[in-house]
């Protein structure tokens, strides 16, 4: 199916279809006045009802809805019109994105936990793949290293392609687990076997699975682990790619070129950091948690198909289920909250609409996102300046979206203030599929029509007493509206700010809290080129503390609940 170059000359209409298991996507793009803009998103669900996972029925109607609303048609005689036609009809251009099949199975058995086996499970992590750890399977059986607890894992986890690193094993325990593999691994899905350790280990692994698998050797000692890192994404992201043209509803779709979601999101967050200096995270969790993070220290890709909020919501199983409950508005039980979790993953797209369920699926989000940084070695907050919900997000938590994604990635910027934005047409992974064909076509959708303002959060941190004044506030409009308030610990606060507006803000804080990074008890001013930013809620000035300090009493945590959600949704006591 894919293209992988070959760009065309002068191109102005885009379809980029952007799909998964949950929803469809068909985005056009085209030039207006000189300048690339987005037209309009058509999106469906893929499958909601018999044939399940039937992916034509999402795609045509997206397709179908788009050419409704834009009055072009662009598919004739089941094939993309190509290129675009004097009367508008067609497009010049043509990209898939997101996660058109399943994700690759990948399995790691890792016969040494050192700094490399962190490596190569960031490396599959930053693919669409599903990883399943030995070391994770034999922790939450409660058993050890074993041949019955390698066949053991490999039933469960059925791998199509095994990752074994050999490490400082002994030769014996390698080869009683290589003979496992190769006993266990054909029947249940495994088809292929990547080798890493010395040339000892490699001639045993060639000597026992040779004709179980299709095996390629890594000598660790012959390359950089950020080698090893490389090799073992570009062969897993080609692995992916080679599996689409077995999906017949993207036949129609086989002149375009392929960015899966990871890469397309990837290089969105790039752009935003390279070219306009944003330190950003994105926060994803359709068809999977995804998240990007873009900063001063580094980058941080992280997808993980087999756990979200929704359609994998059974896999949170795994967290504590007393940390997700301490988010619910009302006391759970332990069974209450697993229950909940089983009914969200058998009904999947049922919408939520009481209050009380969007509180949960908010706690559930926090956690996930939490489980997913630990997963991935982050323990510190994250110094970002730029938060980007998925809208999936606001759809399913509500006014709540904001201090949930400032929970869920454990924000405190340094200079105290972070700007968050919805990427309210799920045109993310679209962009980003544009900009590896047509990069400049790509910025210019970006910088025009691509985040919708939440509004710019100060985050405070410290030590107080909940309900003590911590900080007097000063804010000034860019209108010349000026508004004085007294800060309290605990609390959450919106300032009415609109989209397109400004206002300088002075803040000064009592001697134990900081704004952000900066010293405690400093004042701060944000004016000038620091000014803040509105948007559909404002200012909101976050004095909860990082991380987010909940009460231990069962009752003033339900208050405490209670008064955030208000103070977001404009209810007030």
């Amino acid at each position: 199916m894919i293209e992988t170059a070959g760009q065309m000359s002068t191109p102005n209409a885009m379809l980029i279809l952007d799909v998964d298991q949950a929803v469809t996507r068909a985005v056009l793009c085209d030039v207006v006045e000189g300048s690339a803009r987005l037209v309009d998103v058509g999106e469906s669900v893929t499958t909601s009802g018999p044939p399940f996972y039937e992916m034509s029925i999402g795609i045509n109607r997206a397709i179908r809805q788009l050419e409704d609303q834009t009055g072009r048609r662009l598919i004739e005689s089941d094939a993309v019109i190509t290129p675009s036609r004097p009367d508008g009809d067609g497009v010049d251009r043509v990209f898939v994105t997101g996660v058109p099949v399943s994700p690759n199975k990948v399995g790691l058995l890792a016969l040494d936990q050192g700094q490399l086996s962190h490596v190569i499970r960031s490396a599959v992590r930053r693919t669409i793949s599903i990883l399943s750890e030995a070391s994770e399977f034999f922790r939450w059986s409660e058993t050890s290293f074993s041949p019955t607890a390698v066949e053991a894992w490999v039933r469960d986890s059925r791998p199509t392609t095994l990752i074994l690193l050999a490490g400082e094993s002994s030769l014996d325990d390698w080869r009683a687990a290589l003979e496992v593999i190769a006993g266990a691994a054909p029947e249940y899905g495994a088809v292929q076997g990547i080798v890493i350790g010395n040339e000892e280990r490699q001639q045993i692994a060639a000597e026992v699975l040779d004709d179980s698998l299709e095996l390629s050797g890594i000598d660790p000692s012959a390359y950089h682990p950020t080698e090893i890192s490389s090799a073992i994404e570009s062969e897993l992201r080609e692995q992916y790619a080679n599996r689409l043209p077995e999906e017949p509803a993207l036949q129609p779709f086989a002149s375009g070129m392929f960015v899966d979601r990871m890469q397309g999101v990837e290089s969105v967050a790039a752009f935003l950091h390279r070219r306009m200096g944003r330190r950003l995270a994105v926060l994803g969790t359709q068809a999977g948690a995804l998240l990007e993070v873009a900063s001063n220290q580094g980058a941080l890709s992280v997808y993980r198909g087999d756990i979200d909020a929704v359609t994998s919501a059974r896999a949170l199983l795994q967290i504590d289920m007393p940390r997700i409950a301490r988010w619910a508005p009302s006391q759970m039980t332990e069974d209450e909250m697993r229950h909940w979790l089983l009914n969200r993953s058998l009904r999947p797209h049922a919408r939520l609409y009481g209050s009380s369920d969007r509180s949960l699926a908010g706690g559930v989000i926090r956690e996930l996102a939490s489980h997913v940084l630990r997963g991935a070695g982050v323990e510190d907050f994250l110094d970002v300046d730029l938060a980007i919900l998925g809208r999936e997000l606001i759809d399913t938590t509500g006014d709540d979206a904001v201090l949930v994604a400032l929970d869920a990635l454990n924000a405190l910027p340094a200079d105290g203030v972070i700007m968050l934005s919805v990427d309210r047409d799920g045109i993310i992974a679209s962009l980003g599929a544009i900009s590896a064909g047509e990069p400049d076509y790509a910025r210019e959708v970006i910088e025009n029509d691509f985040l919708s303002p939440l509004g710019s959060c100060i985050v405070f941190t410290g030590q107080a007493q909940t309900g003590n004044r911590i900080a007097d506030v000063e804010i000034i409009t860019d209108e010349d509206e000026r508004q004085e308030l007294t800060l309290s610990w605990g609390e959450v606060r919106c300032i009415p700010l609109p989209e397109g507006h400004t206002a300088d803000v002075n803040i000064t804080p009592v001697s134990s809290v900081s704004v952000g990074r900066f010293t405690a008890g400093e004042p701060v001013s944000f004016t000038d080129e620091r000014t803040v930013h509105g948007g559909q809620y404002g200012i909101i000035l976050d004095a909860r503390g990082r991380p987010t300090e909940l009460p231990e009493d069962n009752e003033s945590r339900i208050y405490a609940l209670s008064r955030w959600s208000g103070a977001l949704s404009g209810e007030r006591e």
